[in-house]
């Protein structure tokens, strides 16, 4: 599916409407077929307590939230071999405070 492309869901599966010509195609189909609305219409209803509630959505939320601190603390802790070797180049320039 290309990004951004919009999407009708039929039944279980998703159909993709890489352009706006097919979206109308799909749309079309559903405006023609009861059968396929209410179909979706029940899997929507089905789905959409699992997939959307509000706890579900925190968690998500959180766990994008874990993975950046993770991903920070990481940068933070890591040194490179280039802080290493200036940090040495500056101790070795430093001047002498013994008097």
């Amino acid at each position: 599916m290309k990004q951004g492309a919009e999407m009708i869901e039929d039944g279980v599966r998703v159909i993709a409407a890489a352009t706006p010509p097919e979206l109308a195609d799909r749309i079309c189909r559903l405006l023609g077929d009861e059968s396929l609305r209410r179909r979706m219409g029940e899997h929507v209803r089905q789905r959409a307590p699992r997939e959307f509630a509000v706890e579900i959505g925190c968690e998500r939320v959180a766990e994008v939230i874990r993975g950046a601190l993770r991903n920070a603390a990481a940068v933070v802790t890591s040194r490179s071999p280039l802080e290493s070797e200036r940090e040495k180049l500056v101790s070795a320039t430093a001047p002498n405070d013994r008097n």
